[in-house]
């Protein structure tokens, strides 16, 4: 069977009309493969800048307020706010935030909501590019210090 299509192959005149149009139809989807190859780096691109910028945003929302349930409202609102306002493809945003270090005012290593202790902020999505087998999960992670202190003065 490959001899015979070898065969084909060579009695096919390339130079004209119909075997031009034959030898792109031949290249066409590896052409195809090479654009969406270049589409899906430029989408995982641009998300990873805007998880990024997510995180530092959920995480700046988060460090200003009075307690973590209210931070943990704040980082998921803003990261849902930034992710989807114009990153495509991105689905299954999920906030994470946990007090990774600090002392508390008395100086025991009792780690709550103080100002100047430091709050981890990890945000993590799903992204559908073009090509359907290059679906990936991204996570970006920073940590700020809570700027709010927990009681009113």
């Amino acid at each position: 069977m490959p001899t015979k299509l070898i065969k084909l192959f060579k009695n096919i005149k390339w130079n004209k009309g119909s075997g031009e149009l034959l030898g792109f139809a031949i290249c066409l989807p590896m052409i195809m493969f090479i654009i969406c190859g270049l589409i899906m780096v430029l989408q995982l691109g641009l998300a990873k800048q805007s998880l990024e910028y997510a995180t530092y945003s959920a995480a700046r929302a988060a460090v200003v307020q009075h307690d973590m349930a209210d931070a943990r409202s704040a980082a998921s609102a803003s990261a849902d706010a930034t992710l989807s306002s114009g990153t495509i493809g991105v689905e299954n945003i999920e906030v994470e935030l946990e007090i990774v270090a600090g002392r508390t005012l008395a100086g025991t290593d009792d780690i709550g909501w103080q100002k100047g202790a430091l709050l981890r902020c990890t945000v993590t999505i799903d992204i559908n590019t073009i090509a359907p087998f290059a679906g990936s999960r991204m996570a970006s992670e920073i940590i700020m210090m809570i700027e709010f202190p927990a009681t009113s003065i």
